[in-house]
């Protein structure tokens, strides 16, 4: 009877401790789900190849697909039109390609055609022997400050320049 509570006293602790472990990663899973739920930025999750996984509410909002149509689809191929910049789209690709993280800032295009502006934060996902498991990128619609930084760039760029030297 000794003999068995040496081994069993052990091994329902280790039990227990793995249920309390156990416990609170879902309570933190369930914190983070929450925070993509309710963020206002674009959250996409894609497997390695680039295909959406999932895509939180703000990603529907903004961009009009609902996940189920997305499902499967490039975001690129998806949202980039003949007006994202090819330097932008080639230096996000390329990082992509190696598997390393990337910040840019895209024009992208809606459903409904209306072209909107993203800083992009797009990180590698790795499993636990540190193979490309997919990606993960969290969008924030910028497309005001883009627009009013291009308005004064050319109101810049309009105004009459002059030297004026003063003896």
């Amino acid at each position: 009877l000794l003999l068995a509570l040496g081994v069993i006293a052990p091994a329902l602790r280790m039990l227990q401790a793995q249920a309390r472990r156990l416990a609170q990663q879902a309570a933190e899973n369930e914190r983070l789900a929450l925070v993509a739920e309710h963020t206002g930025n674009l959250v996409v999750i894609t497997d390695r190849e680039r295909r959406i996984v999932w895509a939180n509410p703000a990603f529907t909002r903004i961009t009009g697909y609902e996940l189920h149509e997305v499902l499967g689809a490039s975001p690129g191929r998806l949202l980039q039109s003949e007006r994202t910049e090819p330097t932008t789209v080639a230096r996000l690709r390329a990082a992509l390609a190696d598997g390393l993280p990337v910040r840019v800032e895209l024009l992208n295009r809606s459903r409904d055609g209306r072209d909107y502006w993203i800083d992009a934060d797009i990180q590698p996902l790795r499993n636990a022997a540190g193979e490309l498991t997919g990606f993960i990128a969290v969008e924030t619609e910028i497309t005001e400050q883009v627009t009013q930084r291009l308005r004064s760039a050319a109101l810049l760029a309009a105004l009459p320049t002059a030297v004026v030297v003063h003896d």
